[in-house]
């Protein structure tokens, strides 16, 4: 369990990756010209940054099933959402796809860390 300052200083970097992701996905149009596929660098960085900052956020200790499929349904939401209500930019599969290599990222970076022992596993599970 990550001591009560980690753990506020998790919801901030937390909450501050979904502000960065909300901003850059609703935004009528990016505020740097991005050549053809770049963007998708971006989504996968930002779904990775999100998710992985979750898990301390969240589930301190030991980042549960559940974390994961609502991650994965958020990732797939916010390109529906876009293509949905921002008329100036279009739905991709390529940034879903994108959206989920970033999430994908998160959890194998987090799975490779408590098999290495660096995330110490909850206590009581």
């Amino acid at each position: 369990m990550l001591p009560a300052p980690l753990r506020s200083l998790a919801w901030l970097v937390y909450l501050l990756c979904w502000s960065a992701v909300l901003v850059a996905m609703f935004m009528p149009q990016l505020p740097v010209d991005m050549e053809h596929g770049s963007d998708k660098v971006g989504h996968l960085l930002a779904l990775f940054g999100l998710a992985f900052s979750g898990c301390f956020a969240v589930f301190p200790g030991a980042c549960e099933k559940r974390y994961w499929i609502w991650t994965i349904v958020a990732a797939i939401a916010l390109e529906c959402l876009q293509g949905a209500l921002v008329t100036a930019r279009q739905f991709s599969l390529g940034d879903i796809a994108a959206n989920l290599a970033g999430v994908a990222l998160a959890g194998v970076t987090w799975w490779w860390l408590f098999r290495q022992r660096v995330l110490p596993a909850r206590s009581g599970s």
